[in-house]
């Protein structure tokens, strides 16, 4: 039972807000006048013995009435106990008055207290609806005068009773401005510790920012380091790539030299040889004819891996310049196949042509045109197994702005994972191949870049077991191709002439190319 009381006496634990900071108040103010019901209760029957009776039946339901006040602050029921109080205190000084003779500054003194008191719960409403009331009343009071019940009374009540009800509403208001005053200091102490906590968050803020800072000069001085590195390597890096350069030029240099110096003694190998087979320097028994058939057919070979490398030197250096004519297709197309017709009826291979009816001439460099086309018939011958096919077929693309040339056959094919490597210089796709097709694997760089030059495409399709598809896109439009200077490439067209027209011959037995 005490620990209820206890309990139901001791202010409970309200949100840090204002709406808490009000319960808290109207719970202090409920519990004081509680209090000061309780101890009047005593005093007015000593007041007035006839009617104490009656006064402390009152006053104890006072008591009751403010603990009940408290109960509902309890649960959160704050505008009810917000208004309850000045209304409890207004109708204590009413219902005294009318109990019992008491003068009028004791009633003014009372309803100036219940005025205050909804001040503080209830604001500027409080103060309007009370003070209104307490007007009224006192109003009402002095309109009445002597037949006022209890107040104004011909027999006024004795002064030291009247100086101890003075004295009790001046104690009851030093009461309630000590409560304020608690709460307030409440209120303050909580402020302050508000504030120290922010201070010590500041606090912590600051050596967070100090920290940061020195965080970022530490990145800042980290990045400098960095862009110092960078330079550095980059400076490294560029002299580096001007060494890389000049041994690129010194290399092509050495290979053009090289094979300028090559090529005179193969070309009177190759001379001689012919001379030779058709029997100028007299005739040649089978077993000599077969020999010097090898020989010249290697020495050809070697002119071609030599001319190719020339090729991809003067191609990274930039010293290809094309010289574009008008030709006619059918023309270019039958050297082609003329070119690798003798090596495809020695493995039984079938070779197709066919052209756009609507195509008759094409604006290239005759020379590397043709040089890309035979490469990629000697491929599609070298890698068709006998009795196989091969084809040549030239159309018009659907918008009329590309001429497209189509080497196909049913050869060995080429895997999916492989032909992103296709087109890179000296790579062979399978090691095992290698055996079986020799070969440098310059020659679909050399025709990809020579179709680059005519601002052309080159792609590929093929099928492991069922052959590939190589199609080469050149425009239809004159004007998309370079100007050249006839000089350089009649020059440059004399010198080669004779190495690109060559009949690549393959033996059964030797090597004789690469898939390239």
């Amino acid at each position: 039972m005490l620990t209820h009381l206890r309990a139901l006496w001791t202010p409970p634990s309200f949100a840090d807000s204002s709406a808490g900071d009000q319960a808290r108040l109207a719970f202090l103010l409920a519990r004081l006048l509680a209090i000061v019901a309780l101890v009047g209760a005593p005093l007015l029957l000593m007041a007035d013995f006839l009617n104490g009776a009656r006064l402390v039946a009152v006053s104890i339901m006072w008591s009751l009435g403010y603990i009940l006040i408290m109960i509902l602050v309890r649960r959160r029921h704050w505008w009810v106990a917000n208004w309850a109080i000045p209304s409890m205190v207004l109708l204590s000084v009413i219902s005294l008055a009318s109990m019992r003779d008491v003068s009028f500054d004791i009633v003014a003194c009372g309803v100036l207290l219940a005025a205050v008191i909804a001040t503080l719960l209830l604001r500027r409403t409080g103060a309007l609806v009370f003070g209104s009331l307490g007007i009224v009343y006192v109003a009402v009071l002095l309109l009445v005068g002597a037949d006022a019940p209890g107040v104004l009374a011909p027999a006024p009540l004795p002064l030291p009773v009247h100086l101890v009800l003075l004295l009790g509403f001046l104690f009851i208001g030093v009461m309630v401005i000590g409560v304020i005053a608690d709460h307030l200091e409440e209120i303050s102490r909580r402020d302050r510790s508000l504030a120290a906590q922010l201070a010590a968050n500041h606090r912590k803020l600051d050596a967070a920012l100090v920290a940061l800072q020195a965080q970022t000069l530490a990145v800042e001085e980290e990045r400098s380091q960095l862009a110092e590195h960078v330079a550095a390597r980059t400076a490294e890096l560029m002299e580096a790539n001007r060494e890389l350069s000049r041994a690129l030029q010194g290399r092509n240099e050495f290979l053009t030299s090289v094979s300028h110096e090559l090529r005179t003694p193969l070309n009177a190998i190759i001379g001689l040889t012919d001379a030779l087979v058709e029997g100028v320097y007299g005739e040649l028994n089978d077993r000599q004819e077969r020999s010097l058939y090898t020989v010249n057919t290697s020495g050809r070979q070697l002119l071609n891996i030599i001319n190719d490398m020339l090729d991809v030197a003067k191609l990274e250096a930039g010293r290809i310049v094309l010289l574009p004519v008008s030709i006619l297709i059918e023309d270019l197309s039958q050297s082609c196949l003329d070119a690798i017709r003798t090596e495809a009826s020695h493995k039984e291979i079938r070779v197709h042509y066919r052209c756009d009816p609507r195509l008759s001439t094409v604006w290239a460099d005759s020379l590397r045109l043709k040089q890309i086309l035979v490469n990629l018939l000697s491929n599609a011958v070298k890698f068709t197994n006998p009795n196989g096919e091969i084809g040549l077929e030239i159309d018009l693309s659907a918008t009329g702005d590309a001429i497209n040339f189509t080497v196909w056959d049913t050869g060995i094919g080429i895997a999916a994972d492989d032909l992103s490597r296709l087109f890179q210089p000296f790579v062979q796709l399978d090691g095992r191949l290698n055996r079986r097709y020799g070969g440098t694997g310059l020659g679909l760089v050399i025709a990809r870049r020579l179709v680059e030059l005519h601002q052309g495409t080159i792609s590929v399709h093929s099928v492991v077991g069922q052959g590939s598809r190589f199609v080469v896109s050149l425009p239809n439009v004159v004007a998309s191709l370079p100007a050249v200077e006839m000089v350089q490439g009649q020059a440059r067209g004399d010198e080669q002439i004779q190495s690109i027209m060559q009949v690549q011959t393959a033996q059964n037995s030797s090597d004789s190319g690469s898939l390239q």
